[in-house]
């Protein structure tokens, strides 16, 4: 949101919906997901640092605060299992 994002630095305000959206289920998903190096946050531990990341201007506010009052629902959406989801 800050226009310091990879690959074309665009600020937020230039940014597509879709775009947005993305940024925020990918910090979503890099917290609350397993990792090889570590372990998943657990929901206190992510929703802080999703509030932290909204606060700083590196995610948007409004997208942050759906995504924290749906957090439940968007972390059982992303435990389910990938059969059947499409790859790409």
């Amino acid at each position: 949101m800050n226009g310091k994002g990879y690959p074309f630095g665009i600020e937020g305000s230039k940014l597509s919906l879709s775009s947005g959206i993305m940024a925020m289920a990918d910090v979503f998903t890099a917290t609350t997901e397993t990792r090889p190096y570590r372990g998943g946050m657990d929901e206190r531990q992510a929703i802080y640092t999703l509030l932290t990341m909204s606060e700083s201007g590196n995610l948007d506010s409004r997208k942050t605060r759906l995504a924290v009052e749906n957090y439940n629902e968007l972390r059982n959406m992303s435990a389910e299992p990938e059969e059947g989801r499409g790859r790409v």
